[in-house]
Formats: C-alpha cells, structure tokens, sequence
C-alpha cells in the first residue's frame, strides 16, 4: 500500500507558526495519513520541541520526515559544516528521511574529496535515508547534475538518495517526463504536486489532477514511483482534516490504479 505523507508547507503559515507541528501530527493523523514532513523553517523554536514531535508522532504511529534548507554544498563547492545540526535535529525527531537541497555541486573541484567529507559526515546516521531535491534553483542541466552527483554517491558508496518533486521541474525549464526514467533508481521520497499560471503569468502550485486524461503521463509515473517510495503532498490544503483524508484516500489508490472514480479535493 502506497505510504502518503503530509508536509507542513501546505497550510497558511500563519496556522502552523501558532499551531505548531504537534498538533499538525495529530490533524495529518486524523486524515489517515501515514507521516508527516516537519520543515525547518517553520519551526517555532520557542514551542516546536523536537523530542515532543517525536514522541506524538510515535504515539500516533507516524512517520517524520525532516526537511531543511540547508544546502549539502556551499556556493564555493565545500561540503557544509553545518549539516551536522541537520543530521542532529533529525536524530532527535526519529526522522525516517531527510531532505535537503543539493547546493553548489556544480562547483566541487575535486569530487572524490568531497565524497570523502560527506561520507565522514554521514557516518553517524544509521536508521535514516538521506535526499537531496530537485529544487526550483535556477541551474543549468539541473537533472543531469543531480543524476551526476548522485551516480558518483553510488560509486563511492556515500548513501545519498534523491526527493523528487514532480512540480519543480517546470521552473526549471525542464520536463519530467523526460528527466523521470533517468532518475527513477535514486528516488526515496516524493513531492506530490502541479502547477499552472495564473492571470497574472506567475506559475502557482496546485493539486495534480488524478482524474485528468491529459495528466495520464504523469499519473503513470507517479504510479511507478509509488511501488519504490513513500509520497507527499505539497499543495495547498484548508486546515480540515476531513477535506485531507479525501487527498490521502485519492493518492492510496494511485498504486492500485483505482483513480477513476475518486472523489479528488481541489482547494
């Protein structure tokens, strides 16, 4: 069965800030959601406890996921020292995965060094799967750069996995159905999501259409990547966990091809 997660970047700021990701777990629970995605920067350092996340979401048998800014690389193509706090942070929530972005890679002059300091710095983590994301950076042939970071990881053994986000691709100028097939073997973790342009011409996230014969393509990918890794959503969803569960039930039945007859939540 397709494991579904939710992350906290899809509801208003303001609500998750005042709320906290605690009570977050227990609305995603209610849904009938099998995680939840704690982001970093929403974190309200002075009532998010780390250790609490983690205990409720024991509690409530759920999975974490931890998602961060933090970039893997710095602009100079140096490892960052501070991922440490990262992997440290993720320790203390029980995260399953960690999802971080990539960086500046491209930058890295001597990739067999770098290998080395980052398996250094993974050695630690041992129940936890590491990713970095295509994300909505502007970097040229940003596909072929994760496929080559990501294949060097595989060479020297460095476990480092990919978060792939379905929606973040078109801002980068490339297409997933062609970028897909190529990185199918790295994905661990998925951002379920679309986009469209608005009356303004300004691309804005929406729900991926389950139901939509032009979507056919993309709902066959996301089937394939369902039966290799857990999936998110990452679309912009009321604070009602009644209106969620209809997502959660929509996207279990992606694997099983039961997409027809769904009834599918669009805010």
């Amino acid at each position: 069965m397709t494991q579904v997660y939710v992350s906290a970047s899809i509801f208003p700021t303001s609500i998750i800030s005042q709320s906290g990701h605690t009570l977050l777990a227990e609305v995603v629970a209610k849904a009938g959601a099998d995680g939840i995605e704690v982001r970093d920067e929403l974190l309200n350092r002075s009532s998010d406890s780390l250790d609490e996340i983690a205990a409720t979401c024991q509690a409530l048998d759920m999975d974490v996921v931890f998602s961060t800014p933090t970039p893997m690389f710095l602009a100079n193509g140096q490892v960052n020292p501070t991922i440490q706090s990262v992997f440290e942070a993720s320790e203390r929530l029980q995260a399953k995965v960690i999802k971080m972005n990539l960086g500046g890679f491209e930058q890295v002059r001597d990739p067999a060094e770098g290998m080395a300091h980052l398996q250094a710095q993974l050695g630690r983590l041992e129940r936890t799967t590491v990713t970095i994301e295509n994300d909505q950076r502007q970097v040229a042939n940003q596909a072929r750069l994760i496929e080559n970071f990501l294949t060097l990881c595989t060479e020297y053994d460095v476990p480092i996995h990919l978060t792939f986000d379905m929606g973040n691709w078109v801002f980068v100028g490339e297409r997933m159905q062609d970028v897909a097939p190529k990185l199918m073997p790295f994905i661990r973790y998925v951002h379920v999501k679309d986009s469209e342009l608005d009356e303004h011409g300004v691309r804005q996230t929406i729900p991926l259409d389950l139901g939509s014969p032009a979507k056919a393509a993309d709902i066959h990918l996301l089937q394939q990547m369902t039966r290799r890794a857990p999936i998110c959503i990452e679309y912009p969803m009321p604070w009602d966990a009644h209106v969620l569960s209809r997502e959660v039930v929509a996207l279990k039945a992606v694997q099983m091809g039961g997409i027809g007859g769904v009834v599918h939540a669009i805010v």
